[in-house]
């Protein structure tokens, strides 16, 4: 336009370069919806797999609280990342997305219990296994049942009762 001399309703060049620019800036237009469109499919697809990715979360965080145990139990990102990919990789024999990602946590759970479970010493794969299952499953335990469980002592009543949520499986000793 700057450069343009004379009519300029009449320079037929530059009625060609307006109507070639506005026709590819519909196109633009139109590339940019498209694009729109597909960035919410996208996240939809993705928000599928968020309750997985946030409980791949926890259990990694778990088993990197089992150095608080024995400073050899550390565990690399690089070998959960390996059974992380293993997971998602394997072949559930099931037609419904929704359905093989809800099979993804249980089996994940079971690869870092036992690939966890082999690299420490015998005496603490139980502490092992419960300390996963209580991070993993939280709500299992009733009110009360961590404590005994881990030995924490628990309130009394001052009348001498039963303690303050005390299961009512858990013996007599484990009052105090």
């Amino acid at each position: 336009l700057a450069s343009s001399e004379g009519n300029l309703l009449e320079n037929q060049e530059l009625i060609d370069t307006l109507t070639e620019t506005k026709v590819k800036a519909g196109e633009i237009k139109v590339a940019l919806a498209a694009a729109q469109e597909s960035s919410v499919e996208l996240d939809k697809q993705r928000m599928v797999y968020q309750p997985f990715a946030a409980d791949a979360t926890q259990m990694y965080f778990l088993v990197q609280k089992m150095i608080t145990a024995n400073h050899m139990y550390q565990f690399s990102l690089a070998a959960f990342l390996t059974l992380f990919r293993r997971t998602l990789k394997h072949d559930y024999d099931c037609d419904d997305d929704d359905e093989r990602i809800k099979m993804f946590t249980p089996d994940l759970e079971k690869r870092v219990l036992f690939y966890v479970g082999r690299g420490l010493y015998k005496a603490d794969r139980l502490m092992w296994a419960v300390h996963l299952v209580h991070g993993m499953h939280e709500d299992i335990f009733g009110e009360g049942e961590w404590s005994v469980l881990m030995g924490d002592v628990i309130d009394t009543d001052t009348d001498g009762g039963e303690p303050y949520g005390f299961p009512a499986w858990a013996t007599e000793d484990r009052h105090s």
